[in-house]
């Protein structure tokens, strides 16, 4: 036999391997497409297994605040990612708001803080990306699809409420899982708040009592630099929102042992106040339990 017949002969299975995986990945595009099409929050459900083409996205969010970023926004992640890769407009990305700053001083730290937050997003993006290996080339074809499009009326918006649900859902479970043993150091709280006292808790469907509201909950949550401030005065201002609490800021229940942050910081240089925060962090009971 010729050769040219042989090796005609061997690449023809491969050949249809090929067609067949082509039109596998094109069959299961149109099904997500129709899915998307139907708006996500009408066949993704809380509480219950999801199945079918959004079921990967659904199963990679929930790996989101675990693995690449607990606080950051989806949509400026994706909308950040997406401009970058020239799959969306740059009119999209929010105004900086340099320009209406007078100050050089406050321009030039506007500008820092900007620069950190698009690598911040942008980083969480290629990550997410690794989560689902497909992920960029079906965004590509979903862009394609709806361009022209307002972005929250797309289909890639649909794709990442998806991606939302699977956040929604690990939370709400970490947050399960975390209660009981809360709980407990809670009611035993001589092990390790000292100044407070034994913590009287709030009853469970008493929703008003929590966070801010209660002394205890709201000493564990004051940011541990201002924790020699805290007394029943600054626990009111913190519930109102005249002291502004971020996710920047690091809490009490964070640490081991916050007499380090005594009111003396001020006069801390930056180094030593870096080795402040550092001591203890992460080592705190309730993240211990």
């Amino acid at each position: 036999m010729p050769s040219s017949q042989r090796s005609s002969k061997h690449s023809a299975p491969t050949t249809e391997g090929n067609t067949a995986q082509s039109q596998s990945h094109r069959s299961s595009f149109h099904k997500l497409v129709s899915v998307l099409k139907k708006g996500t929050k009408s066949v993704v459900q809380n509480g219950k297994e999801i199945s079918g083409p959004l079921a990967v996205y659904v199963k990679a969010g929930r790996s989101i605040p675990r693995l690449v970023n607990p606080w950051l926004d989806l949509d400026s992640i994706f909308i950040r990612g997406l401009v970058k890769e020239k799959l969306l407009s740059p009119d999209l990305l929010p105004d900086d708001g340099i320009q209406g700053l007078e100050d050089d001083e406050d321009a030039d730290r506007r500008a820092i803080e900007i620069q950190e937050r698009n690598k911040t997003q942008l980083d969480a993006f290629y990550n997410i990306l690794k989560l689902v290996p497909s992920l960029k080339k079906t965004m590509r074809k979903l862009c394609e699809l709806s361009e022209g499009e307002d972005y929250y009326e797309s289909l890639i918006h649909e794709l990442v409420l998806a991606f939302g649900k699977g956040v929604s859902g690990a939370r709400a479970e970490d947050t399960r899982k975390a209660k009981d043993g809360m709980i407990w150091l809670m009611q035993n709280s001589d092990l390790f708040v000292v100044r407070l006292g034994a913590m009287t808790l709030p009853l469970p469907i008493d929703k008003s009592a929590r966070g801010f509201n209660n002394k205890h909950t709201a000493f564990l949550l004051t940011p541990v630099r201002e924790s020699y401030k805290f007394d029943e005065s600054f626990r009111v201002e913190l519930r109102d929102g005249h002291v502004k609490v971020t996710a920047h800021d690091y809490p009490v229940f964070m640490y081991e042992d916050i007499s380090p942050f005594n009111g003396d910081e001020n006069d801390a240089d930056e180094e030593d106040d870096e080795d402040r925060i550092l001591q203890g962090l992460c080592r705190g009971p309730l993240l211990l339990s």
